[in-house]
């Protein structure tokens, strides 16, 4: 046991940093910890080709039987998605791979979910969808009960307590809590602030978690979901919004509008084409000039096309900067990404939550008429940014896209240029460029300069772990 707690050393900095070593060098993120409940010390180890989990005692918890071990098993290019909002509890848990089936322990040992899924979406509000190889699905908790067995041809993860079931060709919710809203109707939509739009003999309505009407069905579509207390709904052709009680804030004028508010304003398109703003008491802020609007307003900034090009403006509509680049996101923390690249969109994904599957994902494709599910990864046939809020919808592109980040000045903290840019951390951004690894901070400033084979930020030591040309590992300089 003494030799097999020596090579569960290295393993042990894997676990607890959240991620096999293959996929350390996407994220940054660490979890952040509930001090009630403190995540258990986990090493992943391997015996006769097999792995399992060893606790601070050198006692195995997890047998040593799966083909895969580690805190999630998504592709390394979902990884950092699915963790980056993961809870205290998701990071206490560690999935396993036996054949094509996956499953899910606690660092305990405790059994959360059985290995008997071939697929599932991120855990969000602390339950999983997952589906079996015969395309059902079932729902369990962060505790390992099962909500809902596998007999639902569909289940969206939680939302607001509930999540979207089909049963029989018709949907209905299933709460997080036991209670069910029988399915009966032709489509759904996501709950939010304690209401979801329903969809009964081809209209749009508005319903609560006990399954009360509270706006009728009277509308041709709806946003995915209530936001800041508002809801896009679509009459005679044109889009406005609702309020919770079904009262039009804003009646329906618009071609196209951004499908939920963010930070007071949205994005509205007249009959000429031209994309303005309107606050949510229907107030236009920005009269209609913009050949399209790529980001919502997000500290003070949104990405939108001029008559010169691409380019930030400010809430009163002054231009800020010009980033003509293929791909412009939101900021946050004031940083932003932007991607260079040919855009050729096959289809849509969904952001910022997760499916993650061997074969294929959870759920339907995107579109207004099934039932919103951010929590899907793969390709569907979604309409793009200006009907949905941003950070639900972006384009699946058929060629590779470079990220790059700039501040909120417009300046290249990060340049696209090199080979591949990984997602940005609290701490900086690791870089690849020519097989070499390097790394940089947030301001910009070079901390690993490119030349090291492998690169593993640990922002819990607070440095970098560096692999040399002679194969050797230790901390960079």
């Amino acid at each position: 046991m003494q030799s097999l707690w020596k090579k569960a050393v290295f393993c042990a900095l894997i676990l607890t940093s959240c991620l096999p070593v293959s996929a350390m060098n996407t994220t940054g993120k660490q979890p952040q910890e509930d001090p009630q409940n403190p995540v258990s010390f986990a090493a992943a180890v391997k015996k006769d080709g097999k792995w399992g989990v060893i606790n601070d005692r050198a006692e195995v918890v997890i047998p040593m039987q799966y083909d895969k071990a580690a805190i999630t098993l998504a592709p390394d290019n979902l990884q950092t998605k699915e963790l980056s909002t993961a809870s205290p509890s998701r990071w206490n848990l560690i999935e396993v791979q036996q054949g094509k089936k996956r499953g899910f322990y606690s660092r305990e040992g405790q059994v959360i979910v059985p290995v008997s899924y071939t697929s599932r979406s991120a855990w969000m509000e602390d339950t999983v969808v997952v589906q079996t190889a015969s395309n059902r699905n079932a729902l369990y908790d962060i505790n390992g009960t099962e909500l809902a067995p596998a007999e639902y041809s569909y289940i969206s993860p939680a939302s607001d307590g509930m999540a979207a079931m089909k049963k029989d060709r018709k949907y209905g919710f299933l709460s997080v809590s036991g209670n069910t809203i029988l399915p009966q109707y032709e489509e759904v939509q996501s709950f939010a602030d304690g209401l979801a739009p329903v969809k009964e003999h081809g209209k749009w309505g508005v319903i609560d978690k006990a399954g009360r009407t509270v706006v009728p069905s009277i509308y041709q579509e709806t946003g995915p979901a209530y936001a800041e207390g508002l809801l896009a709904v679509k009459k005679d052709n044109r889009w406005g919004f609702i309020d919770k009680s079904g009262k039009e804030i804003i009646a329906p004028s618009y071609k196209k509008v951004q499908m939920a508010f963010q930070n007071g304003m949205a994005a509205v398109q007249d009959n000429q084409n031209l994309w303005g703003f309107v606050n949510s008491k229907g107030v236009q802020v920005i009269a209609p000039q913009y050949k399209a609007v790529y980001t919502p307003f997000s500290e003070g900034l949104a990405g939108v096309s001029t008559v010169d090009g691409k380019g930030y403006i400010h809430p009163d509509g002054r231009l800020a900067f010009m980033a003509d680049y293929a791909q412009l996101f939101p900021f946050h923390d004031g940083i932003a990404e932007y991607r260079t690249g040919k855009i050729t969109p096959s289809g849509y994904y969904a952001s910022p939550s997760v499916s993650i599957g061997i074969g294929i994902g959870i759920g339907h494709g995107h579109h207004r008429h099934h039932p919103y599910d951010p929590f899907d990864w793969w390709p569907g046939i979604g309409i793009g940014w200006p009907y949905y809020p941003w950070g639900i919808y972006e384009p699946q592109l058929s060629v590779e896209m470079h990220r790059g980040y700039i501040d909120n000045t417009g300046r290249v903290i990060v340049s696209a240029g090199n080979d591949h840019v990984f997602p940005m951390t609290e701490t900086g951004s690791l870089v690849l460029n020519d097989n070499r690894f390097g790394y940089v901070n947030r301001k910009g400033e070079i901390i690993a300069h490119l030349v090291y084979r492998e690169l593993i930020p640990d922002q819990t030591a607070g440095l970098l772990l560096a692999k040399n040309e002679d194969k050797k590992w230790g901390p960079c300089p």
